[in-house]
């Protein structure tokens, strides 16, 4: 796996969470809220929740949510071959690196153990982390 990447970083800025969700449709989605960690398409209304990440079914597009009451900001990744030969947003260096979820005081969960994450980094002065993630079942999943 090549841990150095060259990525298209564009932000979209703070949006609604319906026209927001409608970048989502063809992703993947990963967030933590008062139910636990959850796998799957964009929920119809905002989570309770402070972040959420989600990867294009190819693996070649992120994005990051930040929430914000009703509304997100967007930041999102391409990081397919070729992304310096054009696109939307600003080229940057990404780091990829494996990372660990931990249950909340280890307590198990079943999502959890069989989800593997790496972390893609943007270093800078405003740093930036998208999440990779893979989970063998590729459903929605609650844990």
């Amino acid at each position: 796996m090549n841990n150095q990447l060259t990525g298209l970083l564009d932000g979209r800025g703070r949006l609604p969470w319906a026209q927001a969700r409608e970048l989502l449709t063809e992703h993947v989605c990963l967030w933590i809220d008062l139910d636990g960690i959850h796998l799957g398409k964009a929920p119809a209304t905002p989570p309770i929740a402070t972040h959420l990440w989600a990867r294009h079914h190819d693996g070649s597009h992120y994005a990051r949510l930040r929430f914000d009451d009703d509304h997100v900001y967007v930041g999102l990744l391409d990081v397919r071959e070729n992304v310096a030969d054009g696109g939307a947003g600003e080229l940057v260096a990404v780091q990829r690196r494996p990372a660990r979820l931990r249950s909340p005081r280890h307590a198990g969960h079943a999502l959890l153990d069989t989800l593997t994450v790496d972390f893609l980094e943007i270093s800078g002065a405003a740093p930036v982390t998208f999440l990779d993630f893979d989970h063998p079942s590729e459903t929605e999943a609650t844990s």
